[in-house]
């Protein structure tokens, strides 16, 4: 039982990091499209290629996102993946580490 926990608490801890790194490039997206700064750039072209098709994903499936020429994408899937690592994610690490 022991191996199935610590599986369960390494694969929880392996999503947080992951989620955790997509929220610092949706911020720095957001925070960066503030600034005229070449888009060609290799970082920039980087970062659109990882947090465009997110932005593109919630804009079409949440039209509310995007109004009076404001793109609120990045905020929503900043909030969304802070209450999946939140409640998903750390309920999966308290089910592993329960009783240790």
């Amino acid at each position: 039982m022991f191996i199935i926990k610590n599986t369960l608490g390494t694969i929880a801890g392996i999503f947080h990091s992951f989620i955790s790194l997509y929220m610092f490039l949706i911020l720095a997206a957001a925070i960066l499209s503030w600034f005229n700064i070449d888009r060609t750039n290799k970082f920039m072209v980087i970062l659109n290629k990882l947090t465009e098709p997110a932005f593109a994903f919630v804009r079409k499936k949440f039209p509310f996102t995007l109004s009076a020429g404001m793109d609120f994408s990045p905020i929503f899937l900043l909030v969304l993946l802070w209450l999946i690592d939140g409640i998903v994610i750390q309920s999966l690490l308290d089910i592993a580490y329960a009783g240790k």
